[in-house]
């Protein structure tokens, strides 16, 4: 076994939990109080208020999650020590030889035109990378697949190991850049630094997430998502016997067709019999998971009824196997074998 992979398994690995509270903090009055995932379903809806002044989401005062104060990613010694997660589409993140351009259509290329995209892959090989919690990177991966044009395109999670010497910006911030997390690397970690430390607001709320360059990457483990060796779920076959059902009845009189159909969301017309009965699975498939959670995993899934039973059995599974299996797919992280990350800057 090499240095590197010893020293992957040396990592601390933290305890993967997706339904726990968290704690909260009111910019307005300072109440703090911990709430589990349903709280803040109901809080971003206005279903809830500040239980010490009243205030609600619409305020720009108002109740935020904050870190947990016992969170190791808080100790500089400790930072190090624990395994960080990542997910991209991209096969060698964190490249030398990112070139963002490289996926672009030439319909896209002629709108944008060459000096345009000149200064857009500049700014784009400039921003900090972010690495943070297993929670997080799941998280971000559904997110991409619901909010990006990235659903069709492999996942691959990523096990990152930061070099032992890293200097890190004392005190956990507020998160930098917009909610995509794009901020130049030169602002959260001028030449002194390499670690910027923030509260993540968007993904695995409440966590402690880093944004960070290469240089501050010692190596990395790659996973394809999903785990291909992973027992088939327990669903498996009902889902796959109740689409073969319903492909064989027709729809019914007067139903909508056609590709906007197949957007569906609760409330709306879908194309076909097996379009609602995906539309149902995916509902009670993601049923049990935290409220922050449930929308972008459903999203995820997507409906298409030119699937095979098998082949949108497959999707479904892809998307929640990290969430419903975690231990599993962080075992098979810890066995990839580490690569190392190149210190030449981009």
């Amino acid at each position: 076994m090499s240095q590197f992979e010893q020293d992957s398994l040396q990592l601390t690995d933290r305890p993967v939990n997706l339904y726990r509270d968290r704690s909260t903090r009111c910019a307005a009055c300072g109440h703090e109080q911990r709430f589990d995932p349903e709280w803040f379903v109901r809080w971003e809806c206005q279903g809830e208020v500040c239980p010490g002044c009243g205030v609600d989401c619409t305020e720009e005062k108002a109740t935020r999650v904050i870190c947990e104060p016992d969170d190791p990613a808080l100790d500089d010694s400790l930072v190090p020590k624990l395994s960080w997660w990542h997910t991209s589409t991209y096969e060698d993140w964190p490249s030398p030889d990112f070139n963002p351009a490289a996926r672009l259509t030439d319909l896209a290329r002629q709108r944008m035109g060459e000096p345009m995209i000149a200064r857009w892959v500049g700014s784009q090989r400039a921003k900090a990378l972010h690495v943070g919690t297993y929670e997080s990177a799941i998280h971000n991966m559904l997110r991409r697949m619901r909010d990006q044009p990235e659903a069709g395109r492999r996942f691959f999670l990523y096990r990152v190991q930061l070099r032992a010497d890293v200097t890190i910006l004392g005190g956990c911030h507020e998160e930098p850049g917009d909610w995509l997390g794009d901020v130049p690397l030169t602002k959260v970690c001028p030449s002194e630094l390499d670690v910027f430390r923030y509260e993540n607001q968007h993904e695995d709320k409440g966590s402690i997430s880093l944004a960070l360059g290469r240089g501050a990457i010692q190596s990395v483990q790659q996973l394809a998502l999903p785990v291909e060796d992973v027992e088939r779920p327990a669903w498996w076959t009902d889902a796959v016997d109740r689409m073969s059902v319903a492909s064989q009845t027709l729809p019914a009189p007067g139903t909508p067709v056609g590709p906007l159909a197949q957007l569906r969301r609760p409330g709306w017309a879908v194309s076909s019999p097996v379009a609602e009965v995906q539309n149902d699975l995916r509902m009670e498939l993601t049923s049990h998971l935290p409220g922050t959670l449930r929308g972008a995993a459903e999203a995820a899934i997507r409906i298409d009824a030119t699937l095979t039973p098998t082949e949108w059995c497959s999707l479904a599974a892809a998307v929640l196997q990290p969430l419903n299996d975690p231990a599993a797919v962080m075992q098979a992280a810890r066995a990839s074998a580490p690569r190392t990350v190149s210190t030449e800057s981009l």
